[in-house]
């Protein structure tokens, strides 16, 4: 990871999937790598610190946003359906959006009142590693509570993403 101050925002750059997205200074940042030492997740909040270690341990916090690598869209059923937007600082990415809500009765009781949005991205052949063939962007909020800020920190942080030829 490579920390570079523009602007207001900070960039971060992963060398394992060759990618970077911009976000907010005062945001708190983590990774994760998996067993192969790849930083398969790059987690963003704007009121937590979480170190690498409590991953997988608590919930994201409502508004965070995560990067995670992931074994591919092939097994998503329905993802021929989802809406498509292009992403980045060009529009030159092509993303599959799904948002899921759960109400009630959900397989986390952290998840109950809760909205996901995930924005799924074929990683390029160039940039896949072993079994991770593609990204996911998402953010969650309690239900009711995606607020002007959330959604233009959301947005801002779609438009920051791009592929690195090298990094």
């Amino acid at each position: 990871m490579l920390l570079n101050v523009q602007e207001n925002n900070f960039i971060y750059r992963n060398p394992s999937f060759n990618y970077q997205v911009s976000y907010p200074k005062g945001w708190k940042m983590a990774e994760l790598k998996d067993g192969e030492d790849l930083v398969t997740n790059a987690w963003f909040d704007s009121e937590s610190v979480m170190s690498a270690d409590d991953f997988g341990k608590v919930d994201d916090a409502p508004g965070s946003i995560w990067i995670y690598a992931d074994q591919g869209t092939e097994s998503i059923v329905g993802i021929e359906n989802f809406k498509t937007e292009l992403i980045g600082s060009e529009h030159e990415v092509s993303a599959k959006v799904f948002e899921s809500n759960c109400e009630k009765n959900c397989p986390n009781p952290a998840w109950e009142n809760r909205t996901d949005i995930r924005y799924y991205i074929d990683l390029p052949e160039k940039n896949r590693k072993g079994k991770y063939t593609s990204l996911v962007i998402e953010m969650n909020y309690k239900n009711g509570q995606l607020n002007e800020k959330l959604d233009a920190t959301l947005n801002s942080f779609l438009d920051s993403f791009k592929f690195n030829e090298s990094l």
